[in-house]
């Protein structure tokens, strides 16, 4: 599908407080019928793994090796693996867990700095008795986490799956594009204060809200539990700040000399996404291709490059499609 100028609408200060809301109805439009509060274990059990002086709840699942790791993005859980996890664990042993801060794993102190992931995670496969090396599995800005821990132990990682990359120059969207559109369509830190004031309010949890379109119906309950949490955003707002936003300490970081696969949703869908939001044509053609020199940049040093698009996602892959996450994973085991 070619977009055409009838498509483009240029965003202004009216048009942007419209899509504000937008977003806002959006991303809190999918209601689930089911009843919230039902225990996340009942979903998929899990444990509590002390980490020396941390600790994080995890799920794992088959057996063998290696182990392969899902690493979340921002603001999110090892929940959203589950359709995945169950897939892989037919042919390999995989761990999902939730960083600190998020779910029911307990707050860490200092920043949350990418860094400061990569140092949690190593303490959680070390507490978990992981055979090394593992595969590395991370979404949105779990994909960066993963890249900045194999940077860090790259003895560690025998392989990395990166599903749709969150943006790892900051400074340069913001410079790049149209103020309006960076601020409602890059930036997530209104997006996340929006969350907590709704949660804190009681209205997720009063509505069952489930921000995901695909996420499946055994799910929801349980999305609704972690939606209505304020800590869950207070969680994001503060990885954001210290890890992504462009105010942070942050550089581009590039994969290690290991097999890379890289998932990005369907180009052509996510082209509809922007457009049905406001953002123009022009604009939208501009985040197409910082996100292609990333994709160039993030692949760059691997042995074995691989870039994949999932057809059927518009956003988020390991629920729209995670059979294409499952497939990468079982290529670069060689099963």
């Amino acid at each position: 599908m070619k977009p055409t100028g009838k498509k483009t609408i240029h965003i202004g200060c009216g048009a942007t407080v419209a899509l504000a809301l937008t977003l806002c109805v959006f991303a809190f439009l999918y209601i689930s019928g089911k009843r919230a509060g039902q225990s996340r274990e009942a979903a998929s059990p899990g444990e509590m793994i002390d980490a020396g002086g941390m600790a994080f709840h995890a799920v794992r699942m088959g057996e063998g090796a290696p182990l392969v790791v899902l690493e979340s993005g921002l603001c999110a859980s090892s929940l959203e693996w589950l359709p995945v996890q169950r897939d892989i664990a037919r042919f390999a042993p995989v761990i999902a867990y939730d960083r600190a801060g998020y779910g029911l794993s307990p707050k860490a102190k200092g920043p949350r700095t990418a860094d400061a992931a990569a140092d949690g995670l190593r303490a959680l496969l070390a507490a978990a008795g992981a055979k090394r090396p593992v595969v590395l599995v991370g979404h949105d800005a779990g994909a960066l986490y993963a890249l900045r821990f194999a940077e860090r132990h790259p003895s560690m990682v025998r392989a990395l799956v990166l599903v749709d990359p969150f943006p790892d120059d900051m400074p340069k969207y913001k410079s790049e594009l149209e103020a309006a559109v960076y601020r409602n369509f890059i930036d997530r830190a209104w997006i996340y204060k929006t969350g907590r004031a709704a949660a804190k309010a009681g209205i997720v949890r009063a509505l069952k809200i489930a921000p995901y379109l695909h996420a499946p119906g055994e799910l929801r309950p349980f999305m609704v539990d972690f939606f209505s949490d304020p800590g869950n955003y207070d969680t994001a707002l503060a990885e954001y700040r210290d890890s992504f936003a462009p105010s942070a300490a942050t550089r581009p970081v590039a994969a290690p000399r290991v097999p890379v696969t890289l998932i990005r949703p369907s180009r052509e869908k996510y082209l509809e996404h922007m457009l049905f939001f406001g953002v123009p044509v022009v604009e939208a053609r501009k985040i197409e291709t910082l996100r292609d020199e990333a994709d160039r940049r993030l692949l760059a040093r691997s042995m074995a490059p691989l870039r994949l698009e999932s057809a059927p996602a518009t956003s988020n892959v390991p629920l729209e499609d995670p059979a294409l996450i499952v497939e990468a994973v079982r290529r670069l085991l060689g099963r």
